[in-house]
C-alpha cells in the first residue's frame, strides 16, 4: 500500500532526529499498521529520555494489557520522575493514585508527585489531580474545601478542567452556595482555555423548563452553536433540537437536520437516533424508511436501546406491504378497499390505543381462564387472546391480523377464507361453515366453536 503524504513527512522528520517524528512513527505501527511489538520496543527506547514517549508508553501498554511490560515501564517512568520531569512526575502520581502497572494503590504517594509538580512547574493537572482527589475522596477522606482550593489554583494557572471542576461546584452547590451565574461564568472559562465540550453545560443551564432560572431559548442556542462550531457532537444534538422543536422565532428545519447530520459524523448515538425518527415520521423531511432504518440500526449499535421500537415500527410496517405484495403474487384475491397504505393508517392509530386495549387484554385473560378454552376471541375489540397471554388484533375490516408479541402478519380473505402469514409463508383454509381451521403446511385441523378455539 502506497504511503500518504504525512507518513512521508514524518519518516522524513524521523530520520533528520525529530524525537516527537519518531514517537509518533512508533505509535502508528501500534494503532494502525499491526506492528505492536515492534512499536512498543521503539516507545520503550525513546522513553530512555524522553518523557514524552513514555507517557504513549504507559498508554499503550495499559491499553493494550501487555502485562509483560508493566515492570520495565514503572521502571522508565520512576528514572524520569526522579529527573523531575513533569509529565514523568504525573503519570508517576497517575500510577500510584490508580494502582497500575503492577504497582499497588498509594495516595500518599500519588500526591507526594502532584505536589513536586506543583513546586517544580506550578503544572495545572497536578493541581486538578489533587483536587479530584479530595472531591472524590476514594481512598481518602473526602474534603469539598479541600478540593475547591486545589481547583482554584488550578484555575488561576488557566488549566481548564479545574475551571470546569468549579463550575460544577457552583452548580451542585457543593462547599460554596449553589450559584448558576456563577457556574456559567466558570463554564465559560473553561471553554476560552481549549474544553469546548463545556458549551453543553451552558446551554443545558439557559435550556427552557430545565428547572433552572435563567431560562433563554436563544442563549441556550447561542452556546450549542458555540459548541457546534467546535465539533461538539452533543451541541449539535441539542442545536438541532432546539432549531427543530424550539420557538417559531428560532426554529429552522433545514438547519436542523444539517445539525443531526453533521453530529452523526462525528458518531453521536444520540444524532443517529433522532435522524432515524426524523426520516421515519416525513415531517421535516421526505419520508425515507431506508434512511431510517440505516440510521436506527446504527443508534442501536451505539447502545440507544430505544432505537429497537422504532425498529419494530418499522418493521411492521413494512409487512404489511409485503402482505400486499405477496398476497397479489400468489393470485388470490383482495378487496378493492384493502391496501397496505390503509392498514398502516389503521395500525397507527390503533397502538395509540394501547392503554385501553391492554385493560381488554386482561379481561380476555380472565375470560380465557375461567372458560378453560386455549384461546378467546372477542369480536367486539377484535382480539384473540391464547392460552399464554399473548394477544391478536384482528380487522375485520381489512382483513389483515397483526399479533402484538410476535410481530407477525397475515392476511384474512373472508371470501375464500385463506389466511397467509407472511413470515411463515403458509396458507391456512378457514371453512366458518363446517367450523374447521385446516393448516395446508402441517396438516393439523383446530374446531372452531362459537367464540372458543377448542383445539386440534
Amino acid at each position: 500500500m502506497e504511503e500518504n503524504e504525512m507518513i512521508k513527512a514524518i519518516k522524513e522528520k524521523a530520520k533528520q532526529g525529530d524525537v516527537n517524528a519518531k514517537i509518533a512513527l512508533a505509535i502508528n505501527k501500534v494503532k494502525y499498521e499491526g506492528k505492536i511489538q515492534e512499536g512498543i520496543e521503539e516507545l520503550l527506547k525513546l522513553s530512555n529520555e524522553n518523557e514524552v514517549a513514555c507517557h504513549n508508553l504507559i498508554r499503550v501498554i495499559l491499553a493494550l494489557r501487555e502485562e509483560n511490560y508493566y515492570r520495565e515501564t514503572f521502571i522508565k517512568c520512576k528514572k524520569l520522575a526522579e529527573e523531575e520531569k513533569e509529565m514523568a512526575l504525573i503519570d508517576l502520581g497517575a500510577i500510584y493514585q490508580l494502582g497500575v502497572l503492577g504497582v499497588s494503590k498509594n495516595i500518599e504517594k500519588a500526591i507526594e508527585c502532584f505536589e513536586k509538580a506543583i513546586k517544580l512547574y506550578e503544572s495545572g493537572i497536578a493541581y486538578q489531580s489533587i483536587g479530584a482527589i479530595y472531591y472524590y475522596g476514594k481512598d481518602i477522606r473526602q474534603d469539598f474545601g479541600k478540593a475547591f482550593e486545589y481547583f482554584k489554583m488550578g484555575a488561576k494557572v488557566g488549566y481548564a478542567d479545574s475551571e470546569d471542576a468549579i463550575a460544577q461546584m457552583y452548580l451542585n452547590g457543593q462547599y460554596v452556595e449553589q450559584d448558576y451565574n456563577k457556574a456559567i461564568y466558570w463554564y465559560e472559562k473553561a471553554f476560552e482555555h481549549g474544553k469546548r465540550i463545556v458549551a453543553i453545560c451552558i446551554g443545558n443551564l439557559y435550556l427552557p423548563d430545565n428547572n433552572v432560572v435563567l431560562n433563554n431559548e436563544k442563549k441556550a442556542l447561542e452556546w450549542y452553536s458555540k459548541g457546534g462550531e467546535c465539533d461538539v457532537p452533543e451541541c449539535l444534538v441539542m442545536e438541532g433540537y432546539l432549531l427543530e422543536n424550539g420557538s417559531d422565532n428560532i426554529k429552522n428545519v433545514e438547519k436542523a437536520i444539517d445539525c443531526y447530520e453533521r453530529a452523526a459524523k462525528l458518531g453521536s448515538p444520540n444524532a443517529y437516533f433522532l435522524l432515524g425518527i426524523t426520516y421515519m415520521e416525513g415531517k421535516i423531511v421526505t419520508k425515507n424508511t431506508l434512511i431510517a432504518r440505516k440510521n436506527l440500526e446504527k443508534a442501536l449499535e451505539l447502545g440507544i436501546e430505544d432505537a429497537r421500537t422504532f425498529i419494530n415500527k418499522l418493521n411492521r410496517n413494512q409487512s404489511a406491504q409485503a402482505v400486499y405484495d405477496t398476497y397479489t403474487s400468489v393470485g388470490a384475491y383482495l378487496p378493492e378497499t384493502t391496501t397496505a397504505e390503509m392498514y398502516r393508517a389503521k395500525q397507527e392509530a390503533k397502538m395509540q390505543e394501547e392503554i385501553r386495549r391492554e385493560k381488554n387484554r386482561e379481561m380476555l385473560k380472565a375470560v380465557a381462564a375461567t372458560s378453560g378454552a386455549s384461546g378467546f376471541i372477542d369480536d367486539r375489540i377484535g382480539c384473540f387472546l391464547d392460552e399464554n397471554g399473548n394477544e391478536t388484533y384482528v380487522d375485520a375490516g381489512s382483513g389483515y391480523i397483526f399479533n402484538d408479541t410476535t410481530g407477525d402478519i397475515s392476511f384474512y380473505d373472508k371470501r375464500t377464507h385463506s389466511v397467509y402469514n407472511t413470515d411463515s409463508k403458509e396458507f391456512t383454509y378457514l371453512d366458518i361453515r363446517d367450523g374447521y381451521v385446516y393448516n395446508f403446511d402441517t396438516g393439523k385441523t383446530t374446531l372452531v366453536s362459537g367464540s372458543t378455539i377448542l383445539g386440534s
